[in-house]
């Protein structure tokens, strides 16, 4: 038996290190086994506030080892740029977590709950959806972050609110400095007549209440726009609805379940039709072959170039096809080969494409191909290594992660747009297979892609839950696997 109530841990992730603080119940003794709680803060928060100070004394009072955690890009955890509210990080986030939280001998991996406040709340729900190791959800005063940014977060009008968010992330490429947003008011008699919640959040995170230094309360507007895809609720119908606790009830604190923020000043770019394009002085149509879907598709008669053997992230050589490139994306160092038109001219202004690979390609295959293409009708064209394969960086390698790709596209934009060649008003996106899948998912949020078009398109979440070919068997087959790979781990 110990006396310690707390203690400050480091969760291992493929990324960077999440700070967390695990909280022990009265007469804790590291011989027995417990039911654990992982306690997840609001939106902008820390696990020194609600999630810990509050809910996770309560719960540990109560008899659970609860473990309250810094979400990445916040607090006292990794990532970088900071005060980044990104949802699917976020709900990767909580699996970590219960990596974490099954070594421990002291907890019963089989009696694991979280538990969400205010933005928290939508994270928990949609991490249970798919993380099986999760027995039990409950939030308090849930939010849906997505539901919120198109609401009041977006003064509803979330189409112009992504524009800014464009416009804003587009100056960033270029050097600009980060717009972060406060999301409440700094004191309580600056919050009156904003409503009762804001009045009350204040009270509490702006106050010696609760004001904590790592509980900024912050957000960066130009990561905002993957949120816009996102959803807590959907596939819901995929877990037991046995699982999920809601309250309404704010005791014994009242969280922020909305707070209606002003909208970037980055003034929106204008969008653009396709008429605005550059036009080739022919129609190429790129066809495949008659594969099922799902399976890497191939250009039929593709042109192949030239390619030079230097690595440069700055390209002015005329008689230069191709480069090999690299660029960032948050952590992890990206590898590209970006195709230059011929008679290239630095001094021009070329409409720009990405070319996204399918599910376990490279850069080198069917993106490369497209994108040699792409250039040989007048655009810049960046195909890549996604996160966590071929040449780019991450580990574990041949990780296929739908959340990071999609990213990797937005970030693929960013280095576009960070070349002086590039018209930043008309860039693009051509993805292959589940390319294409990322690719749309990019751009229904990324509103500085100004097009996007697909090659046998292939939706990897509905392959994943059908299977692969779409037999019940073979779903069946995925299932099973993945469960005893996760008991086996």
């Amino acid at each position: 038996m110990t006396t310690k109530t707390t203690e400050t841990v480091s969760v291992k992730t493929p990324y960077w290190d999440i700070a967390a603080d695990i909280y022990f119940p009265p007469g804790f003794d590291e011989s027995k086994q417990y039911p654990a709680i992982i306690s997840a803060h609001p939106i902008g928060s820390c696990k020194e506030q609600t999630s810990g100070n509050v809910y996770g004394t309560a719960l540990a009072d109560a008899g659970y080892v609860v473990i309250a955690f810094d979400a990445s890009y916040q607090g006292a955890s990794g990532g970088e740029p900071r005060f980044t509210e990104d949802p699917t990080q976020r709900v990767q986030d909580f699996s970590f977590v219960v990596d974490h939280l099954v070594t421990l001998p002291y907890v019963d991996a089989d009696r694991i709950g979280v538990l969400g406040i205010c933005g928290g709340g939508g994270y928990s729900i949609s991490a249970a959806k798919t993380e099986r190791r999760i027995k039990v959800v409950g939030s308090v005063v849930g939010v849906n972050f997505g539901h919120l940014l198109h609401e009041a977060f977006s003064g509803y009008d979330p189409i112009a609110t992504r524009e800014a968010i464009a416009g804003q992330r587009t100056a960033e490429a270029r050097g600009a400095e980060p717009n972060v947003e406060n999301l409440l008011p700094p004191t309580v008699d600056a919050a009156a007549g904003t409503g009762l919640d804001v009045v009350e959040a204040t009270d509490y995170y702006k106050t010696p209440r609760g004001e904590k230094p790592n509980g900024a309360t912050r957000s960066l507007i130009s990561r905002r726009a993957a949120g816009y895809g996102w959803d807590a609720f959907t596939h819901a119908k995929y877990s037991s609805p046995s699982r999920c606790v809601s309250s309404s009830e704010t005791s014994p604190v009242r969280s922020v379940p909305t707070v209606t923020a002003s909208r970037s000043t980055a003034a929106p770019a204008p969008r653009r039709s396709n008429s605005s394009w550059p036009k080739a002085s022919r129609t190429t149509t790129c066809t495949t072959s008659p594969t099922r879907s799902g399976r890497l598709s191939t250009p039929s008669s593709p042109s192949t170039t030239r390619t030079s053997d230097r690595t440069s992230t700055h390209h002015n050589q005329k008689d230069s096809v191709m480069d090999s490139i690299t660029f960032p994306n948050g952590p992890i160092t990206m590898a590209g080969n970006l195709f230059l038109p011929d008679n290239f001219d630095p001094q021009a202004s070329y409409a720009a494409v990405v070319t996204v690979h399918p599910g376990g390609g490279v850069k080198e295959q069917t993106a490369g191909l497209y994108a040699a293409k792409m250039a040989e009708e007048g655009f810049v064209a960046l195909a890549y290594d996604a996160s966590f394969q071929g040449e780019s960086g991450g580990d574990p390698h041949h990780l296929e992660d739908p959340f990071a790709r999609a990213e990797d596209v937005r970030a693929a934009v960013d280095f576009l747009q960070s070349l002086g060649y590039v018209d930043a008003e008309r860039i693009g996106v051509l993805g292959v297979c589940a390319g294409g899948g990322y690719a749309v998912n990019a751009a229904l949020t990324d509103y500085r892609i100004k097009a996007v078009t697909t090659v046998s398109a292939v939706n990897i979440g509905a392959s994943f839950r059908r299977g692969w070919y779409g037999t019940d068997s073979d779903a069946a087959f995925f299932r099973e696997n993945l469960a005893a790979h996760s008991e086996a781990n």
